[in-house]
């Protein structure tokens, strides 16, 4: 089984306890799969979820920070610049 430096699998699942949005959701599961799975493959997990090997990468180091950080801080994506992807009620 691979494993997290800092978190475990209970951090993980109660984390998922926590978030309501598909992605975080998403990231998750992924990542929890992937440590239970003793022969799957970064790649192999990830391609499940519609995602490549390095997408899973990148969550299971950030994952990790569970041990320290709250969820909201780690499972969701960070606020991005730029409009807003749907119309307002003036716009439409």
């Amino acid at each position: 089984m691979s494993t997290l430096d800092a978190a475990t699998l209970d951090d993980l699942r109660d984390a998922l306890a926590e978030v309501e949005d598909k992605k975080p959701t998403q990231r998750l599961m992924a990542v929890i799969n992937y440590l239970e799975e003793d022969d799957a493959t970064m790649a192999e997990v990830a391609e499940r979820y519609g995602y490549t090997g390095p997408w899973l990468s990148r969550w299971v180091g950030r994952l990790d920070r569970l041990a320290d950080e709250p969820v909201e801080q780690v499972a969701y994506d960070d606020p991005r610049e730029g409009r807003p992807t749907e119309l307002s009620d003036e716009q439409h």
